[in-house]
């Protein structure tokens, strides 16, 4: 239950690894079976190669309408209509996204939730479409190739490269994370 993939830019920070681990074999001393297995290679004819699906669903660039797909920043191009229907329903209040975006301020040195609902200025509409409707869809089968592949009936997986931050390092933007070299060691 323990697939192998972390990125390619970071590692999990050691305490993060360490509590993984001890948490793998707390299960395996229980009882259960541990797989150490990546996820299924496919063949991506936009990279000309075989990959890892979890690699390339997470850090997917295939071209759409032309461009890089973007997929975190398309995500966010439905922020700003969450965000009034949250006031219209919840709130009952009459008031403009505009105001909403004006009165807004960043949460320190990282989080600008003004900025992710001004991201919808600059993605492409064509993007977002296909991150709806097909991206998910082979999302979806690239998460449970894994298992179709093993037979696994749980996925243990880190759910953060560090431990929790606190909200100073959050705030100023300065969460250590464990880099990985140029070779990626």
């Amino acid at each position: 239950v323990a697939p192998q993939f972390y990125g390619p830019r970071h590692a999990l920070n050691v305490d993060v690894r360490e509590k993984y681990e001890a948490s793998s074999q707390a299960l395996a001393m229980a009882g259960f079976s541990v797989l150490h297995e990546e996820w299924p290679s496919a063949y991506f004819d936009y990279l000309g190669r075989y990959e890892n699906v979890a690699l390339e669903m997470s850090l997917c660039q295939r071209p759409v309408n032309g461009k890089p797909f973007m997929g975190q920043t398309v995500a966010c191009l439905s922020l700003s209509g969450q965000v009034a229907e949250f006031v219209r329903a919840y709130l009952d209040a009459p008031v403009s996204l505009k105001e909403i975006l004006e009165d807004l301020g960043d949460a320190g040195a990282s989080h600008d939730p003004g900025g992710l609902m001004r991201i919808a200025e600059s993605v492409d509409e064509t993007q977002f479409r296909y991150f709806m409707g097909p991206k998910i869809r082979e999302d979806c089968a690239a998460y449970n190739s894994f298992f179709e592949k093993t037979g696994a009936d749980l996925l243990l997986v880190p759910a953060g490269w560090s431990a929790t931050p606190d909200l100073a390092a959050c705030a100023s933007g300065a969460v250590p994370l464990t880099s990985l070299r140029e070779d990626g060691a």
